[in-house]
């Protein structure tokens, strides 16, 4: 079989397969907006995830800290970028 050669065609943008996120890390399209994940609930590797995170969009940065909101300990996210 032969196969014709070609240049110069745009390749498509690759498509994320995978499950769907837990957190809402797409959903921060402002900054300033964050969401709150109690720390029962939280994941030890959650610091990877913003890293993930602000390497799929990299107009975006995210910090986090731990705080303590209605009693309840837990992690916060915020967009900052």
């Amino acid at each position: 079989m032969n196969f014709k050669i070609t240049k110069d065609i745009p390749m498509p943008p690759s498509v994320k397969a995978g499950r769907k996120s837990k957190y809402p890390f797409r959903s921060l399209t402002k900054v300033g907006q964050s969401f709150f994940i109690p720390l029962t609930a939280a994941p030890k590797g959650l610091q990877l995830n913003t890293t993930y995170w602000s390497m799929v969009y990299p107009d975006r940065d995210f910090a986090q800290r731990v705080v303590t909101e209605g009693g309840v300990e837990g992690i916060r996210v915020w967009r900052t970028k």
